[in-house]
């Protein structure tokens, strides 16, 4: 089975101090890093920032449950990666903010209420709209059909397309389907006069006599399904319409979800098909209480989801689930039909057991990975600040993976980052930070942090003192964790020794939980200590330095920064002093600019990252191997 859709989506896109290298030419003197025409606002980021905005279905009472939406680098069903996940709040609504590799053209975003592919514009960066798919009123309108004799009072609509996948967010899980014969494996079918009358056998599919001599199961290929089949039909309508049902007991105030894989192979060009899965809450008298349905126009001749669900309102005692059609010239599949119920909620947070990655503690929610759960990402810096750099991207490679653990109202509860001091092409001892949009005292404790020095003073939680934002001074001599190996540095000179990097592991603990999106995103605002000189800081471009910085230094040198126009840590031609890659990253030999290492860095750099944002990829043409650090076997 598979699952998942989703209705609205909006994403509103937001020198004498160095490394003392050694003077060697230039492997390719054609073209160098300053001959580059950058523009003054590209900031070398090898990520995309979106603000982003989700809507699920308003016919859910969002009062009292909080739903998981995920945000995926590829389609499930195709290994796609988990980049983020969020909850709704009462509105239904998820509101915050997700960082995801520039390369990307589209993103994945699914919920228990189904799932959409989102298109990216990462060269324009505007803002995108998606709005509910447009159905085209047919006899008498949207609301009105199914059943043709009643007045929908809801309605819930999807932009779902995708093929086949599985039903939870959570690999492993299984679920309680509250109907029977969902697969169809049965052959028995109850017959009625019509859809609104009393079911012989509420757990027995039952048609109407107006479908019944045309529809069944159907061995399609070695799989049951439920068909409909217009061959032979010769009623009095144009079209062949009825419905086929079970009723299920219910409570006011229960989530019910009715998902479908549905399919229709026409006749000719003259088919026309409608197809619905319909949820109908009945009051104890037996009428109907409200009508909740999603229609699909002519269904295409591959499987796909489609997803219906509700909350039960007030005075329901059953739930009818009905599969209607209207049918002309065409075989109509249905399979694969599951209704789950109320949700479990053992830690009483809001969030179903089945998307709660902590169901019995109700002071966290969700795993969040940055990059994503498997890969790391890389910080590269230059250390020659504010005197212009060699643009090897060397002197400091530092891998990373974010691991943030957020509670059911998105706000960061832990942090565990893994790091590992990769390379270190540079002779200064230098130390490593990152500081975040928290306040210190947000914290309630810092592990796992390598110091071995007395430059950097600490509050009592490990945090760095004297800072106005929570700052971790994560490492204060690189070299303490990747020692000289010959040459300059370590692991950045073909043929000296390898230093093999340990894999370390910080952990945050948050005594006042910060929402996830006014935190900052990872690697947050990370910058080095130049040769252990506290007030000497270098950070990725256009973020601004913390409150210990040496400020006199902005803007002198190599350095352009412009504070009153946000403008930090660049040169006057915007070349930065540090990039982030949110992939493992292969950085140059020892005295080799990136443009001779990677053949598209530079045009990718000219053209504001509207091209090859793929740049530091193996792949073929791509970079000159020569240029590029090996490990040695």
């Amino acid at each position: 089975m598979k699952k998942f859709l989703i209705l609205l989506v909006a994403l509103i896109v937001t020198s004498t101090i160095g490394c003392k290298k050694n003077d060697d030419p230039n492997p390719n003197p054609e073209l160098t890093m300053e001959d580059l025409v950058i523009s003054p606002g590209f900031d070398f980021n090898n990520s995309s920032e979106y603000n982003v905005k989700v809507t699920l279905p308003s016919t859910v009472d969002y009062s009292s449950i909080k739903k998981r939406i995920n945000f995926y680098d590829g389609k499930i069903e195709e290994g796609g990666k988990l980049l983020f996940s969020g909850t709704s709040n009462d509105q239904g609504e998820f509101i915050g903010k997700i960082k995801i590799p520039a390369y990307l053209t589209e993103i994945y975003i699914s919920s228990w209420a189904g799932k959409i592919s989102y298109p990216l514009n990462n060269a324009a960066k505007s803002t995108f709209n998606i709005q509910e798919d447009t159905i085209n009123p047919i006899f008498g309108g949207y609301d009105t059909i199914p059943p043709p004799d009643s007045t929908s009072t809801k309605k819930s609509r999807f932009l779902n397309n995708f093929p086949l996948d599985t039903w939870h967010i959570k690999s492993g899980n299984s679920v309680t389907n509250m109907i029977t014969n969902g697969q169809f494996d049965d052959t028995s079918f109850n017959v009625i006069a019509h859809w609104s009358y009393n079911l012989p056998d509420p757990a027995i599919w039952t048609m109407d006599q107006y479908i019944a001599p045309y529809s069944g199961q159907y061995n399609d290929g070695g799989n049951n399904t439920f068909r409909n089949s217009y061959q032979g039909y010769s009623g009095w309508n144009y079209y062949l319409y009825g419905g086929c049902e079970q009723s299920i007991n219910v409570n006011p105030g229960d989530l019910i979800t009715f998902s479908a894989d549905i399919k229709s192979i026409p006749y000719n060009n003259n088919a026309v098909v409608y197809a619905y899965v319909y949820l109908i809450p009945f009051k104890p008298n037996g009428s109907p209480r409200a009508y909740y349905s999603y229609r699909y126009d002519n269904p295409t001749t591959d499987w796909v989801q489609k997803t219906v669900t509700a909350t039960m309102p007030s005075n329901t005692a059953t739930c009818r689930v009905l599969i209607w059609l209207n049918n002309h010239y065409a075989d109509l599949f249905y399979d694969n039909v599951v209704v789950t119920g109320p949700i479990t909620d053992s830690d009483g947070d809001g969030v179903d057991d089945e998307e709660d990655d902590y169901p019995y503690d109700a002071t966290r929610a969700y795993d969040v990975y940055y990059p994503n759960e498997d890969t790391y990402g890389t910080l590269a810096f230059e250390d020659n600040w504010p005197g212009l750099g060699d643009y090897d991207f060397n002197d400091l490679i530092l891998d990373y993976n974010f691991h943030e653990v957020l509670n059911a109202d998105n706000e960061v509860v832990d942090i565990y980052m893994k790091y590992s001091v990769r390379a270190v092409g540079a002779s200064y001892t230098n130390g490593f930070g990152f500081e975040m949009n928290a306040e210190p005292g947000d914290i309630e404790s810092v592990t796992g942090l390598s110091i071995n020095s007395d430059y950097i003073n600490f509050n009592a939680n490990d945090t760095e003192a004297g800072q106005e934002n929570a700052t971790i001074i994560l490492i204060d001599d690189v070299f303490h964790l990747l020692p000289h190996s010959g040459g300059i540095g370590s692991n950045t000179t073909p043929g000296e020794p390898y230093v093999n990097p340990d894999t370390l592991l910080l952990t945050i603990h948050f005594s006042n939980p910060v929402l996830s999106s006014t935190l900052g995103t990872p690697p947050y605002n990370s910058f080095i200590i130049v040769d252990q000189v506290r007030g000497v800081e270098v950070h990725l471009p256009d973020h601004p330095p913390t409150s210990l910085a040496d400020l006199s230094l902005l803007g002198t040198w190599a350095d352009n920064s412009i504070p009153a126009e946000g403008r930090y840590y660049k040169t006057v031609t915007n070349l930065p002093w540090v990039m982030d890659n949110p992939e493992s990253f292969d950085y140059p030999v020892e005295k080799v600019e990136i443009i001779n290492a990677y053949n598209h860095f530079a045009t990718w750099a000219e053209s504001s990252g509207a091209i090859y944002a793929d740049w530091y990829f193996d792949d073929a043409g791509y970079r000159n191997d020569e240029n590029v650090y090996e490990k040695p076997e």
